[in-house]
């Protein structure tokens, strides 16, 4: 089934569609960390968060790299005739950190009108991971549960701590 899914994407291929994949895929690791700091930062009831929220962001990164070195698990674009552009660390595909960095900061940005256009760019992050033939569905899906996972507890905890300081 995810190879039927990769496949009906690599027949969807168009150059527009490519470039359009190819730069959402790229500049994601840059766009990831600063729109949300920027945009917490115009809030100032929200900057506390920023230090949380790279946190979160980097031990996510953390994660997702222990996890690849561990699992070694072959991307698509090496296994199957999909894939655009140049294929890199072959035994690098679960989880899909692209996708587990994106969705990282959901959480923080839960509640303000910036969650849903970030929702959609996290989404399309994902969906460019599956279209350049980087990552199975399973990667992308673990990619956005790990995510959502450590930016929920970061922003918790946070929450947590500020509580815990109005008390004292």
């Amino acid at each position: 089934m995810e190879e039927d899914i990769l496949t009906a994407l690599a027949g969807i291929r168009t150059p527009l569609l490519d470039s359009f994949m190819t730069l959402v895929s790229a500049t994601a690791y840059y766009i990831i960390a600063l729109a949300p700091a920027l945009y917490l930062y115009t809030k100032p009831g929200r900057r506390a968060g920023i230090p949380r929220l790279l946190i979160s962001i980097g031990l996510a990164g953390i994660i997702i790299m222990a996890m690849k070195e561990t699992m070694l698990y072959p991307r698509p674009c090496f296994t199957l005739p999909v894939g655009v552009g140049e294929c890199y660390d072959p035994q690098e595909s679960f989880p899909s950190g692209h996708t587990a960095i994106a969705f990282t900061p959901l959480p923080y940005l839960a509640g303000t009108p910036a969650f849903i256009p970030y929702a959609i760019y996290a989404t399309l992050v994902g969906l460019s991971r599956l279209y350049l033939g980087a990552h199975y569905p399973h990667d992308v899906l673990a990619g956005m549960l790990i995510g959502l996972a450590i930016g929920w507890l970061g922003r918790t905890i946070g929450k947590k701590q500020k509580r815990s300081a109005q008390e004292v």
